[in-house]
């Protein structure tokens, strides 16, 4: 139920709120959003189904598929965290004056995990143990559809609320500094 708590959490915060048609789904009544637990079910009776009828263990299957894409999407995002880098110390220049740290470092890295994510993306059918199945490349455009889905919610948000695009993420108490961090 962890999970269950965190979507709570979650869907109480404002940006969150601002779509009703997600706000709507969360209860003080019930600990789980129904829509989420519904699609849950019903993802896991489809797996089962699908997975049943090519007589594979569904249970293995899964975790080996999920663990792979889970693994292959936090590369990715290793990845656009390194560039995030070098693009936040491009606009706030007085936090930092290394360019060793703002900009070589974090570019190389980001290469070298944008490298590592493209060969693992290229090679998935041998990590989910079937080089022809067409989840070689349906599972890792998961990947670009969830993207595509937050960029498209981040577009919906600016245009509907500007005001509240801009306070999303400053709900802490921290105040960024220059030269805090060296």
């Amino acid at each position: 139920m962890p999970q269950f708590r965190l979507t709570e959490t979650v869907g109480r915060l404002p940006v969150i709120a601002s779509f009703p048609a997600i706000s709507r789904q969360f209860s003080s009544a019930v600990p789980a959003p129904s829509a989420e637990l519904g699609a849950s079910y019903i993802g896991a009776a489809l797996c089962r189904a699908r997975l049943r009828g090519h007589r594979q263990n569904p249970v293995l299957a899964l975790f080996t598929w999920l663990t792979q894409l889970g693994a292959l999407a936090i590369i990715v995002l290793m990845a656009l965290a390194s560039f995030a880098v070098v693009a936040f110390f491009a606009r706030h220049r007085n936090f930092d004056a290394n360019p060793l740290r703002t900009i070589v470092a974090p570019i190389v890295g980001g290469l070298a995990m944008t490298a590592v994510a493209i060969y693992a993306a290229s090679q998935f059918g041998l990590l989910i143990g079937n080089p022809e199945s067409p989840l070689r490349w349906i599972l890792p455009a998961l990947i670009v559809v969830a993207a595509a889905a937050g960029t498209i919610a981040a577009i919906t948000l600016k245009t509907r609320s500007a005001e509240l695009y801009a306070q999303m993420g400053r709900h802490r108490e921290i105040e960024l500094t220059p030269g805090a961090g060296t």
